[in-house]
């Protein structure tokens, strides 16, 4: 409650992003740059609306900003403001019962910095926020404290990936790529990409944030998510190279092939 890829580097980009219905399937196959379409262009692009965790709002200069949920947000600060005062409260009797018991001491010292730690993070979540500037062709990455916005870096493409975690379950990843520094960062040297989002849910959030963006900013989408008939082909691969092992491999290839047309995939 304290704390809220593969993919082929080869493969062309596809902004269009389906979800599974007709029409998203056949945008997927459209060329997926919006780059240098005018503003009539874009609007003529299938709708993509933000997923609820995200949020649209207007800086002080007038410029865009793609944030997270402001609602959610202050929601979660004020649980974890409850949380932090509980904590000190309980903090203050401990210091008293130690001043009279020394051996409470240690528990004091833990309590106080975990208490540290629970007032850090709400000030944190109180008073700083990372924020996404819409322009045209880019998205400037920045980090506002207290009314102060720092640039940190630039990002002028997109890309979806996916993972395993180490119960085998799929993320799915949305990163700000072809990065290069921001002229206001302090900073000489980006990552390769930037995390801007994931889920366990399922693409479809992540593809539909990734497609409104697109087009607000014109910038590139890479879907680097298999589809499920390229993790199907994939499976008939390996099981196919498993089968060609020998006796055994066929063998384990007979046991799996079942699991796979019930569950969708290998240790599913």
């Amino acid at each position: 409650m304290l704390m809220a890829a593969f993919g082929d580097p080869h493969r062309t980009p596809s902004p269009a992003l389906g979800n599974g219905h007709p029409k998203h399937d056949e945008a997927r196959r459209q060329p997926c740059t919006t780059g240098g379409l005018s503003q009539e262009s874009r609007s003529a692009l299938p709708e993509a609306d933000l997923p609820e965790d995200w949020q649209e709002t207007v800086g002080s200069r007038g410029e865009r900003l793609l944030v997270p949920n402001l609602k959610t947000r202050r929601r979660k600060a004020v649980v974890v403001a409850i949380i932090t005062a509980v904590v000190w409260s309980g903090l203050v009797l401990l210091v008293r019962e130690s001043l009279r018991e020394a051996n409470l001491w240690g528990v004091t010292l833990m309590v106080t910095a975990f208490g540290i730690w629970l007032a850090h993070k709400t000030l944190g979540m109180l008073l700083t926020r990372q924020e996404w500037r819409i322009e045209h062709g880019r998205l400037v990455y920045q980090r506002r404290f207290a009314g102060k916005v720092t640039e940190l870096c630039q990002a002028r493409a997109l890309e979806l990936t996916e993972s395993r975690d180490s119960n085998n379950d799929e993320w799915y990843h949305l990163h700000a790529i072809e990065l290069s520094p921001s002229s206001f960062a302090h900073v000489g040297k980006t990552s390769e990409k930037i995390l801007m989002t994931h889920s366990i849910r399922g693409p479809t959030e992540l593809r539909c944030l990734a497609r409104w963006l697109s087009r607000e900013a014109g910038i590139p989408v890479y879907d680097r998510i298999p589809s499920e008939a390229e993790k199907k082909a994939e499976i008939a691969r390996l099981l196919e190279q498993l089968a060609g092992t020998g006796k055994f491999g066929r063998f384990a290839a007979g046991l799996i092939s079942p699991a796979n047309r019930n569950k969708g995939g290998i240790g599913a």
